[in-house]
Parts: structure tokens; sequence; C-alpha cells
């Protein structure tokens, strides 16, 4: 649990940088945070899921904030996106693209623009800036 507390206290930074609540002490113990999969796994992306997510924060802008941790569920995520069709130079060019003409009305994440529903969604110009749209 040390462990885990000491990985929480180094998010907090990052956390506030990015307009993020963090959870002090006694809501991370109260709310089991502890549990939490980002907390509880320890690892590194490989190379080539490091390279998926340097192409993500280089051109994602503000649209998303940066992913600077590795978790189990991201990792899946950048294997799952590396299986399809599309090269870094695409996805480099989707990230851009929702950079630069799409508009959220909440915060979104690295793992909601990777589910398949929304990325799908996205792709098919749903939340396309009011200035874009035709």
């Amino acid at each position: 649990m040390m462990r885990g507390a000491a990985k929480e206290a180094q998010r907090r930074p990052h956390l506030i940088a990015d307009g993020q609540t963090p959870i002090y002490a006694q809501g991370w113990l109260a709310q089991r945070r502890y549990e939490d999969e980002d907390v509880l796994a320890w690892g590194e992306f490989s190379a080539e899921q490091q390279a998926f997510i340097d192409c993500f924060n280089a051109n994602i802008g503000d649209a998303c904030p940066k992913v600077t941790e590795w978790t189990e569920k991201r990792a899946a995520l950048c294997e799952i996106a590396m299986r399809g069709k599309w090269s870094l130079e695409r996805w480099a060019e989707f990230w851009r693209y929702v950079r630069d003409e799409c508009q959220f009305g909440w915060p979104v994440s690295f793992e909601w623009m990777l589910n398949r529903e929304n990325w799908s969604k996205v792709k098919g110009g749903q939340y396309l800036r009011n200035e874009v749209q035709v």
C-alpha cells in the first residue's frame, strides 16, 4: 500500500498541471484508490507502445491530457490500435484532426479516445467544432 501511496504522490503534480483534482491521502485510503488499475500497475510501455504514446502526445495538443504513466489498460489499447491497418503516420494525422477540428463538452482521456465506439464517433465527425460543420 505504501508503494501505491508513493505512486499517487508522484502523480499529483501532473494531475494539477492537467487541471484535475488529485485525491489526497485521506480520500485515497477511504475510497480504496489503492485498488485502481493505474495505481496497482507498475510497468513500462514496450518500444512500440511508447512510439504510439509519443505519437499521441506529440499530436493531440490540448484536446486531451498527455499520457505520462503506464497502465495495463493503456498498454492494451496501444496493442489493439497498432494491430489495425493504420500506421503511426496515419494515427498522427488522426490526432491532429482531433486537436484541430474536434470539440468536446467534457474532459476526454486517452482511454476514452481509444474506446472503439468513441473513436468511431470522433472519426465520423460527431464532435466537430461548430465552425467546422457544414
